[in-house]
């Protein structure tokens, strides 16, 4: 069964790809070119949707067999931070001087920072209000938090967001807003490491994106 399971994305995620690729094909016949556009990106989404399916399937395999490594959480973070691109002015890192120590398997975890950061400038974070990341260790617990200013979120939705292909807004367009298997990811590889994912948000004051707890 579990076999199965990890085979069902796999193979739908393949047969989804050939009708695509001759759709690609057969769009070089149509006319006009305005629906030839809107059929385009269409098919983006298609594959989107596939490429995200087929690599939650892979990291969801490989939680079974973690290679941890001990490692120093400010550094996942600070690589994570700096990988923003156009948004690592609007980040803000908080960490103690000392190592923040935990046994993780490094790529999927920093998966999850990745995702939680690219969150919150995504989502209605005032220009100019930073992002604060914060890393922290007591009591023998790793605490990661991403904090942002935005519009926050309804208290009804916040328990589905970790939910695959769940929208909290459903008039944002895929393109935008992603197909929700980002944060349900997270949840598993943290949980897969002993921790927990907390969201914690009210509306008009914005969102403790994440709270990332972990044992040391």
């Amino acid at each position: 069964m579990t076999t199965a399971k990890e085979q069902l994305p796999r193979d739908v995620s393949h047969e989804l790809r050939s009708p695509l690729t001759r759709i690609k094909v057969l769009l070089e016949l149509i006319e006009p070119p305005e629906r030839v556009a809107e059929i385009r990106s269409d098919i983006r989404e298609l594959e989107v949707l596939i490429n995200s399916i087929l690599e939650s399937a892979r990291h969801f395999h490989r939680l079974d067999n973690l290679k941890k490594e001990e490692v120093d959480q400010r550094d996942v973070v600070g690589v994570v931070i700096l990988r923003q691109g156009q948004w690592v002015d609007d980040l803000v890192l908080e960490k103690p001087a000392q190592p923040v120590i935990a046994r993780i398997e490094r790529n999927l975890f920093t998966r999850v920072v990745d995702n939680l950061l690219v969150n919150a400038p995504n989502h209605g974070q005032p220009a100019g209000r930073p992002v604060v990341v914060r890393v922290t260790e007591s009591g023998g617990t790793i605490e990661l938090t991403a904090a942002d200013s935005g519009p926050g979120i309804r208290a009804q939705v916040l328990p589905h967001l970790v939910e695959p292909f769940y929208q909290a807004d459903t008039s944002r367009s895929r393109e935008n807003a992603g197909f929700g298997l980002g944060l349900n990811l997270c949840r598993t590889i943290v949980a897969a490491h002993g921790g927990v994912l907390i969201l914690l948000s009210r509306l008009g004051q914005g969102t403790q994106q994440a709270l990332v707890r972990l044992p040391r």
